[in-house]
């Protein structure tokens, strides 16, 4: 009896170390793609404002919408989708397709109320004017 009890024990030990490093691979994925998420964006920041761009290539102006909340910018973009009609077997995609919405956090010394943004060459750039402390 002690010996069936043991080796039920070591069977859900080995399920367990499973599902665990299944989580793990899962979370390591899950992390990669939201450190690298698309559309790729550079945030800068200087003295006077805070400028965002972000590459969106084959977008057109009209399929993107951007807005400026007190503490995010959300930029929407919605790409073409493939041709279905075709067969297209991938080896590789990275490339946008379909809708994507993207939220940057903003810092507290902004003035998102002057906020303006172009898109230009597939970039779109938003700046954000900082406040300035008065002393």
């Amino acid at each position: 009896m002690k010996s069936e009890i043991k080796e039920k024990i070591y069977e859900m030990r080995g399920k367990a170390i499973d599902t665990e490093r299944i989580i793990n691979e899962i979370t390591e994925n899950v992390l990669d793609y939201t450190i690298t998420q698309k559309p790729l964006t550079d945030i800068i920041e200087t003295n006077e404002a805070l400028i965002i761009r972000t590459d969106l290539p084959g977008l057109k102006k009209d399929d993107l919408k951007f807005d400026i909340g007190e503490d995010r910018v959300y930029i929407k973009a919605k790409f073409p989708e493939e041709n279905k009609a075709e067969q297209i077997s991938y080896i590789q995609k990275e490339r946008n397709h379909g809708t994507i919405i993207k939220s940057i956090p903003l810092p507290s010394n902004i003035k998102p109320e002057e906020a303006s943004g172009y898109f230009t060459n597939s970039i779109l750039t938003v700046r954000i004017p900082k406040k300035h402390n008065e002393s």
